[in-house]
């Protein structure tokens, strides 16, 4: 009788443990499935639609050759348009957009991505 006693109570204790073992697994798993969503929201952000103006004009990216002489402020003559409020926000981005240290470090042969908006018809 005693041996029949603690059976149960070993099954009981068995049974307990994969219940506990089961709600930490599907914790776990759900935790992972929302990690994973709000990972793949927040890295397929678009920097694109931070400065859609309403006017039609859409914003592009282009990669673009550095070239002996070349310069942050030379580039951004080249590619700024009135969606910027001045020559320092265009660098700024581009300065942003290519991970650079400051405006000095760019070297000819290097390439970078600059931003520039354009009318699709």
């Amino acid at each position: 009788m005693k041996n029949t006693g603690s059976r149960v109570l070993r099954r009981a204790k068995l049974r307990r443990q994969r219940a506990i073992r089961r709600r930490v697994f599907m914790f776990a798993a759900v935790f992972a499935v929302i990690t994973l969503i709000v990972t793949a929201s927040i890295s397929t952000r678009s920097f694109a639609d931070e400065k859609t103006p309403a006017g039609g004009r859409s914003k592009y990216y282009r990669s673009i050759e550095i070239k002996k002489g070349d310069t942050l402020y030379s580039i951004a003559a080249s590619y700024i348009s009135s969606e910027y409020s001045g020559t320092g926000e265009y660098i700024d981005e581009v300065v942003r957009l290519n991970s650079l240290d400051d405006i000095n470090s760019i070297h000819a042969g290097d390439h970078l991505i600059v931003p520039y908006f354009y009318a699709m018809k």
